[in-house]
């Protein structure tokens, strides 16, 4: 299993790619866990644990994250670490003119 490691602004921008433009991550203290937030303007329209997220975030860069983690990345600050059990390569179908 590989790991791949990302900042906090590169996991934002997932976020947004994978939720909307309004969406990013963070930790939800009442639930104790990360949390991607999706904003409609002013108003939060949905909750998800990073945990059920990590699907979505996957499809972004083709690949199935199994777990993650919180990690420091030095001078960077804080990130993700996710676990990746495959990587999707999409089939390519080659026809003759």
């Amino acid at each position: 299993m590989k790991t791949v490691a990302m900042t906090n602004e590169t996991v934002n921008e997932m976020a947004k790619v994978a939720y909307g433009e309004g969406a990013y991550v963070t930790v939800h203290e009442e639930m104790d866990t990360d949390v991607v937030i999706v904003m409609n303007g002013d108003k939060i329209t949905r909750i998800v644990e990073l945990e059920d997220a990590m699907l979505e975030f996957g499809k972004v860069f083709n690949q199935k994250f199994v777990s993650y983690r919180a990690v420091f990345l030095g001078e960077l600050g804080f990130g993700y670490a996710f676990e990746v059990d495959e990587i999707y390569v999409p089939e390519v179908q080659k026809t003759c003119a």
